[in-house]
């Protein structure tokens, strides 16, 4: 049985409750500081969505980044 709305993981579309992800670009600086690069909500199997988070964070001035998953990623 799904959680229910208003527990943290599912938002409201109209009269509709969608299951929703935080995703968060965290960094590191060549001092070793971390810092949180941008946090954004929404369907994270969306091509659109993650088309549209990383070029906010391009357009923010992000470059030359390696990537890193907590679960295996198949490419």
């Amino acid at each position: 049985m799904g959680k229910a709305p208003g527990s943290g993981r599912w938002t409201c579309r109209g009269a509709h409750a969608v299951s929703q992800a935080l995703v968060v670009a965290a960094g590191v600086s060549i001092d070793g500081t971390r810092e949180a690069l941008g946090t954004a909500v929404g369907d994270s199997g969306s091509f659109e969505f993650w088309r549209e988070f990383l070029i906010g964070l391009r357009g923010r001035g992000l470059l030359g980044c390696a990537w890193s998953s907590p679960t295996p990623v198949r490419f």
